[in-house]
């Protein structure tokens, strides 16, 4: 019986073990600098769309996480990176659009954007 216990244990931390690993890692074809800017954006923009920050908190979460990945070289960038950059570019454009221009957020569209490009990062 103990070994049944140890056994099924062992087999508990392995599983656990491998999802884990298996939901942190980037998609292939992806550079991890695009990958780790991409999960910023959902994270930050779920906020939004939940009511926990304004606009103008997003907007300058998004502005300076821009600028870093707009900052480093992606050596080799894939057709992914290119359109994932897309997607995060329309956010943050969505947001700038409230934040500067006075304009409105059309949360629907929001949304769309926001599972494309969870789709496209998982």
């Amino acid at each position: 019986m103990k070994n049944v216990k140890k056994i099924v244990a062992v087999l508990v931390v392995v599983a656990l073990a491998l999802s884990v690993v298996a939901c942190s890692r980037k998609p292939a074809g992806m550079s991890q600098e695009m990958y780790d800017s991409a999960t910023i954006f959902v994270k930050v923009t779920e906020d939004y769309l939940a009511g926990r920050v304004q606009a103008d908190q997003a907007y300058t979460r998004l502005n300076t996480e821009w600028d870093t990945l707009n900052a480093k070289t992606i050596a080799n960038p894939t057709l992914k990176d290119a359109v994932v950059s897309t997607y995060l570019f329309s956010i943050y454009l969505q947001f700038g659009n409230e934040v500067y221009l006075g304009g409105t957020i059309d949360k629907s569209e929001l949304k769309s954007t926001l599972d494309q490009l969870k789709k496209t990062i998982r």
